[in-house]
């Protein structure tokens, strides 16, 4: 049985005999001797708290236990693991469903045999248990909160904590409490949400809070200025309640600002919602700005648009585009698809030539996983942006999804044969929705350049399939050429 060893020590304990690493080590190492279990890692947290599952090297063996790297953690006590009475039987359900079992070295607590197995099962239902009646329990904590005047959740802009032991009523930000107020009565005055963050932002104010240090959007705007919180109250469950901090707006402004808002969202209603749907919606990228076009009807007429100026970014590149040009290009390039006879021996080739064996696949999608999971690590830790961690995922994803079985494959291949040899008659009788289906099944991503689409990225079975084809450049106008993206290249820059 492969097993792995977990210690941790505290730094008011690291002095008491007993509690050392190299203690735990030889004692844990010794009995996994004992019953012949191989040892195939070590996971050492030093210096750190046994109240919460958040240290480095505990998160790390979460990670590897999702791998199936191992089959059985040890540890020298079961308190190693946490202090947690709900965290450490949470913990032990979420590996009992992953097949990875536990044992502590000088307890009574050995889940590798049937009747620790049993207990495991006992525990996982008593964590439920637990986990349920503190819910409860949090949610009469945030009911009694709000009866008491006090705010549950982030605390919203233009707004600061104040400490627990200091009342916990929160006061004014003064960095942006008076950008706040700018905005409602501009709101109030008629100028449109669009209008206003130009305003906001051009006064140099910022988005705080889960939303981080940004320009406003209209999205970010919106709920500021529809938010009861700065007229004094709070909300629980549905209900607006007195609360004990300040407001930052007279009620006459409010609600004169409420009347501008809703006049403007009777006019935003001109279709019906069967009418917007996009076949493209987050599957364009402006090449220039990187932003994804957004679907949005303007006189009922379906458009795309870059929301780039929403954040008060400039893109040279058309701001609306009417949504039938960029549809029917992608539809045209797959109708013309036309895969030659022998495409499953060309594609069997490209998998040997790019993946090999399946172990060699196998191995490769264990190492991109374990990145994964790391890059999730950094980014909890504060080592990463929110953006390098997106950008990562996405990356590590892709190149997941390239990865081809050569056992579990070839089924796959065939739908989706069938299924680029029959999209021009389908696409010429799709709805709006079944195109968007379509889509679906076939674009992981396109990008735009002006009025054209200029590139696409299929899925990883498309690609395969795609790239049997040979272009003939004497019958294809170059200026209306897509090019295919080969997946996890993150641009259009490789042509098929």
């Amino acid at each position: 049985m492969r097993a792995v060893i977990y210690a941790r020590v505290s730094t008011e304990e690291q002095a008491e005999e007993g509690h050392s690493i190299d203690a735990q080590l030889r004692i844990v190492r010794e009995f996994c001797a004992h019953r012949g279990w191989t040892i195939v890692g070590e996971y050492i947290d030093p210096g750190r708290s046994g109240r919460t599952l958040r240290r480095p090297k505990m998160q790390a063996l979460i990670a590897d236990a999702q791998l199936h790297l191992f089959d059985v953690i040890v540890v020298h006590k079961l308190d190693r693991l946490s202090r947690s009475l709900i965290d450490t039987l949470t913990l032990l359900s979420d590996l009992n469903k992953l097949d990875v079992s536990f044992c502590s070295a000088t307890e009574q607590f050995d889940f590798t045999t049937p009747i620790g197995k049993v207990l495991l099962a006992l525990l996982a239902a008593f964590s439920q248990y637990f986990i349920d009646n503190l819910r409860e329990e949090t949610k009469k904590g945030k009911h009694e909160r709000a009866l008491k005047g006090l705010y549950n959740g982030s605390l919203n802009w233009g707004y600061q904590r104040v400490p627990k032991e200091q009342g916990g009523v929160p006061i004014f930000d003064p960095q942006n409490i008076e950008g706040y107020r700018m905005a409602i009565r501009l709101c109030a005055e008629g100028q449109t949400v669009r209008e206003i963050v130009h305003a906001v932002n051009a006064a140099g104010y910022r988005t705080t809070g889960n939303w981080g240090r940004r320009p406003f959007s209209e999205d970010t705007m919106l709920p500021i200025l529809k938010n009861r919180f700065y007229l004094g109250e709070v909300y629980y469950k549905g209900e607006w309640l007195h609360g004990k901090h300040k407001a930052a707006i007279d009620l006459e402004t409010w609600e004169r600002a409420q009347e501008q808002l809703r006049r403007r969202a009777v006019k935003r209603v001109t279709t019906k919602l069967a009418d917007r749907i996009y076949p493209l919606r987050k599957k364009v990228l402006c090449v220039t700005c990187g932003r994804l076009l957004r679907g949005h009807a303007i006189k009922g007429e379906r458009r795309y648009r870059d929301p780039a100026s929403d954040y008060d970014e400039y893109c040279p590149e058309p701001q609306s585009v009417k949504a039938s040009i960029y549809e029917e290009q992608i539809g045209a390039f797959l109708s013309k698809v036309k895969l030659p006879t022998d495409w499953k021996a060309k594609v069997l080739a490209r998998l040997g030539e790019s993946v090999g064996t399946v172990d060699q696949a196998q191995q490769a999608r264990t190492r991109l996983q374990s990145q994964l999971e790391r890059n999730k690590r950094l980014f909890v830790l504060g080592d990463l942006s929110e953006r390098e961690y997106l950008i990562e995922r996405k990356r590590i994803q892709n190149e997941l999804a390239a990865i081809p079985s050569t056992k579990s494959e070839m089924p796959d291949l065939e739908r989706a044969a069938l299924l680029l040899e029959s999209f021009g008659e389908l696409w010429h009788r799709a709805t709006d929705l079944e195109k968007l289906k379509l889509v679906n099944a076939i674009v992981e991503q396109s990008w735009r350049k002006g009025y054209r689409i200029i590139a696409i990225e299929p899925r990883p079975a498309m690609f395969l399939l795609l790239s049997t084809i040979n272009h003939d450049s004497n019958d294809t106008d170059e200026s209306e050429t897509i090019r295919v993206v080969e997946p996890g290249s993150g641009k259009p820059g490789r042509i098929v």
